[in-house]
């Protein structure tokens, strides 16, 4: 191991004299510097990248759900004109979905059906399972004409 003597830094460059050896050691700062740039740059690469995949992964999701709401509707010979993802408080009867262990989404439809405009609602009852993988979610479609 060497005891240092002196250090002395001048125009972003360290020199380090060793007591026992004698040897100046030069240590280049700005190369350090550029490690850490490089480094932060990494993390915000990685960052960005997981932002892009959480983000496709939510709109591939909601595109699921749509789909499913149409194909009910085309199933009772209807044609969809909107979907709506509302509040709770917004549902005339979410009073009747209180089971804490479940995550309850309310979609208000608008659809075509024998050439009137008719409204229902969907409810997606989700619960998070208590075993397989972290992300698995059991899923239950709540159909109010």
């Amino acid at each position: 191991m060497c005891q240092l003597i002196t250090i002395n830094q001048v125009n972003n460059n360290l020199y380090c004299k060793s007591k026992a050896t004698n040897v100046v050691i030069l240590v280049t700062i700005k190369e350090a510097d550029v490690t850490l740039q490089f480094a932060f740059l990494l993390t915000f690469i990685a960052g960005g990248v997981s932002v892009w995949i959480c983000m496709r992964m939510s709109a591939q999701v909601k595109q699921e759900r749509i789909d499913t709401i149409k194909k009910y509707i085309r199933s009772i010979g209807g044609n969809t004109l909107n979907i709506d993802l509302t509040d709770r408080k917004d549902c005339p009867f979410s009073s009747e979905y209180t089971n804490p262990d479940r995550v309850y989404k309310f979609y208000k439809i608008r659809y075509i059906a024998d050439h009137e405009q008719k409204v229902c609602w969907a409810v997606l009852e989700m619960k998070q399972r208590s075993y397989g993988p972290g992300g698995a979610i059991t899923t239950h479609w709540i159909w109010r004409n």
